[in-house]
């Protein structure tokens, strides 16, 4: 529980505020955009909610800090809010919210699917969770993208009888791993297409839903424009540059969907052009 005691000085006056335990995983300003900002390697209230859609948001990013960070002294019912998640995106597409510590805070996402639900990455393991997922179906399979994402995921398959999927070279010892992806070409498995694509970890993937919906784990996120994390690259960043090019041929890409960094739809089409400036700038900046 967030401490008042502990509340930053960047937080505007009110009743909500961001205290000195946050760790800048930026969730809260994925879910709540007008209500925080960043500044010195942390978070903070930039305005307090005042429409009942801020106030769900705020209370959203609340719910969902993995340090609990946020606090609210005005005690107001969040009920509300919790029943919100998870929480859709488009169609059959949500985003779990309640991030874990353990995957610094990074988003998950559900699909509801007719031949088995899939969640991508993990969140924390909450009652709650357990018993929405059971009402939505069951998860049958849990796509991970890298190793910092695991969470407690493979909890979840343990509940849910779930498959894991992840690839061989961030599969660590000990591991149950159902679908071991073993190497660098694409899976197709009904309308989802599993992409190795090495870089920020040796066996980062990425996954392709219907065509448009690309969860790109810590491979690819967006802000002001396609972006990858340069300074938080675990393997090789020149082999993550050749991965994101390697994503230009799925020129049906509406949604970047990411563990960390923003979440963005383009229009169809211009995901191979947005790649191209991605890495003109790239190539400008490190010559």
């Amino acid at each position: 529980m967030a401490q008042q005691k502990k509340r930053l000085p960047y937080n505007v006056d009110g009743p909500c505020f961001v205290d000195s335990t946050c760790i800048d995983c930026s969730s809260c300003d994925w879910i709540a955009p007008d209500i925080f900002g960043a500044q010195d390697g942390t978070h903070y209230v930039k305005k307090n909610p005042e429409t009942v859609q801020e106030l769900e948001r705020f209370q959203m990013s609340l719910l969902s800090c993995p340090t609990n960070s946020i606090g609210d002294q005005s005690k107001r019912p969040i009920r509300k809010a919790l029943d919100s998640l998870p929480h859709l995106v488009e169609e059959d597409v949500y985003f779990c919210g309640l991030t874990s510590h353990r995957s610094f805070g990074a988003q998950s996402y559900f699909i509801k699917h007719p031949d088995g639900n899939w969640l991508i990455d993990s969140p924390k393991m909450t009652p709650y969770l357990i018993e929405r997922f059971k009402e939505l179906g069951g998860l049958k399979y849990i796509f991970i993208s890298h190793q910092d994402n695991v969470a407690d995921a493979f909890h979840y398959a343990e509940i849910f009888k779930s498959s894991v999927i992840m690839h061989l070279n961030d599969a660590g010892a000990g591991l149950k791993v159902d679908i071991c992806i073993k190497k660098d070409v694409a899976i197709e498995m009904g309308e989802f297409t599993i992409i190795p694509t090495p870089g920020h970890t040796q066996g980062s993937l990425c996954l392709l839903y219907k065509g448009k919906f690309l969860f790109t784990g810590d491979h690819l996120y967006f802000e002001n424009g396609l972006n990858v994390f340069s300074e938080y690259c675990w393997f090789d960043f020149e082999e993550q540059i050749l991965s994101v090019e390697k994503l230009k041929k799925y020129t049906e890409v509406e949604w970047i969907l990411p563990g960390h960094g923003g979440k963005h739809k383009i229009e169809r089409g211009v995901f191979p052009h947005a790649i191209d400036q991605m890495i003109a700038t790239i190539k400008s900046t490190y010559k």
